[in-house]
Order: structure tokens, then C-alpha cells, then sequence
């Protein structure tokens, strides 16, 4: 095995054996098993990557809907969701549009699943959609707090509003 700064027999350089490619390893790139270990960590840590979006998700929108429920906090409340808005019209990458069904996609952009937020039906004016996220403030029957909560969408849309 080649020492820090020394050459290997092919003459490249290397720093470690981690950083030397597969064939200096001991084993082929063409080898079935290193691909499915490779594959099924891929699988892993799509698998964290996704329950940690969801996991995540869930905290804000519980923050969200504990602040939405303190009517004294209405102006926090709205100021957090219009900062959460923002940042993810700048991540998501949020444009304008010039049509309602462009408009919808785009909203559609700012949650971390389209399959979560189906659209249903597009009018002459409207866009029409499902939110199938559970919401915290569900059997509450507190439409306020639902209200200020909503303040997210309607930061999303003003930003792509229809020209």
C-alpha cells in the first residue's frame, strides 16, 4: 500500500487508501456485490434523506400551528410565515408565471412532495388543490389560527403572481 506522498505502481500519486481508485483497492468496479452494497446504501440515505424532510416538516408545521393558536402572537406568526415563505421561494427557486396552471406548479414547488399537494382542477380563475399534509390544527376548529397559518401559501403566490 502506498505511504502518504508516495507514487503508486501505476505512477499517480496518493494520500490514502480511501482516496485510491477501486482497482488499487482489491477489487474490480465491475464487481455485482460492491454495486449492491453501493445501491443499497444510496437506498439508505434516501430513505434518511426523506425522513428527515418529513420529520422536519412536521416540527415547523407544529411550531407554526402552536404560535397560529396564541392570538397574541399573530404578528410573530405572521412575520415567521412570510419568512419561511420567502426562503423557500429563493431554495425551491419560486418564479413568476403568466397562466394559472403555471402558477399552480410553481405553488406546487414550494412543499417538499407534489404528490402531497395534488392540483384537481383549473378554472378561468382559480386553481384548485388538495393539501394532504396533516395538519396540526385539524379537529381544532380554530379557523383563525388556520388563517394566519395559510399566510405561507399566500406569500407563495404573491410572489409568482399572474402577470
Amino acid at each position: 500500500m502506498p505511504h502518504w506522498g508516495t507514487l503508486d505502481e501505476r505512477g499517480v500519486g496518493s494520500r490514502n487508501r480511501w482516496f485510491q481508485p477501486a482497482s488499487t483497492l482489491g477489487f474490480a468496479r465491475e464487481d455485482p456485490q460492491l454495486k449492491i452494497q453501493v445501491a443499497r446504501r444510496r437506498g439508505k440515505a434516501v430513505k434518511f434523506k426523506n425522513v428527515l424532510i418529513k420529520r422536519s416538516v412536521q416540527f415547523v408545521l407544529a411550531v407554526s400551528a402552536w404560535m397560529a393558536r396564541q392570538e397574541r402572537l399573530s404578528a410573530v406568526t405572521e412575520a415567521f410565515m412570510n419568512a419561511l415563505a420567502r426562503a423557500t421561494i429563493r431554495s425551491k427557486r419560486i418564479r413568476e408565471v403568466d397562466t394559472l396552471e403555471a402558477l399552480g406548479a410553481q405553488w406546487q414547488r414550494g412543499f417538499p412532495s407534489a404528490k402531497q399537494v395534488p392540483i384537481t382542477a383549473v378554472t378561468a380563475d382559480t386553481v384548485f388543490a388538495e393539501i394532504h399534509t396533516p395538519c396540526p390544527l385539524r379537529g381544532t376548529g380554530d379557523v383563525g389560527a388556520c388563517y394566519r397559518m395559510i399566510q405561507f401559501d399566500r406569500e407563495v403566490v404573491m410572489c409568482q403572481r399572474a402577470r
